[in-house]
């Protein structure tokens, strides 16, 4: 029997591949797999795996998110008319106050490659990173699910939890080029190895 949630998946499934004009024939020579495993997932007989449901979202120019539990908006690539609006502003931490600029110091001691950065958004209020605190990247770690992460789209600073395969799959420390998520350009920072409110 096939539950609710895989048949609304499987309703997706089929209409993403209708809008983008593919065959099952032609979607799954695209992935990488046969014919009969894109009809057993639109019909809903089995799910596919984490690593086909993010290739099949660049594919199908769809929100993985969308695809796979009908969250967020279908399309999520960037069109010119959207602006995305910096989340953060890097730092010196030489330039800032005495006590803010020992803080940060002392957060970013034994880290390689630290960055400070002060955040100018409440995009992630709910993980305790609010507008007006100061955070240090670790530029060397490697992320894992759940952190949060500083990534550049397009050049803006956007901060984010990190949910691998969907959003962030590249390692922090590859070379470019940048991932390329649903069409744009995003390269990863770093993770957020600490955090300091100025009372």
């Amino acid at each position: 029997m096939v539950n609710r949630a895989r048949s609304d998946f499987s309703a997706r499934l089929v209409e993403a591949r209708d809008a983008a004009r593919l065959t099952q024939r032609q979607f799954a020579e695209k992935l990488g797999t046969n014919r009969s495993s894109v009809a057993g997932w639109e019909t809903g007989l089995f799910e596919p795996g984490l690593q086909h449901l993010s290739k099949m979202a660049t594919i199908l120019d769809v929100n993985a998110d969308w695809l796979q539990n009908g969250i967020g908006p279908r399309s999520h690539s960037l069109t010119a008319q959207q602006v995305l609006t910096p989340e953060g502003s890097l730092l010196q931490i030489k330039k800032q106050l005495p006590r803010i600029a020992r803080a940060l110091l002392y957060m970013a001691r034994g880290l390689k490659g630290a960055e400070a950065w002060r955040i100018t958004s409440n995009m992630l209020a709910g993980t305790g990173i609010t507008q007006g605190i100061y955070v240090i990247v670790d530029t060397e770690r490697r992320a894992q699910a759940h952190d949060v992460v500083v990534a550049e789209v397009q050049g803006v600073p956007v901060f984010r939890m990190y949910f691998p395969p969907y959003l962030y799959a590249l390692p922090l420390a590859a070379a470019p080029p940048p991932l390329v998520v649903d069409g744009v350009r995003t390269v990863l920072r770093g993770v957020v190895a600490g955090r300091l409110i100025d009372e």
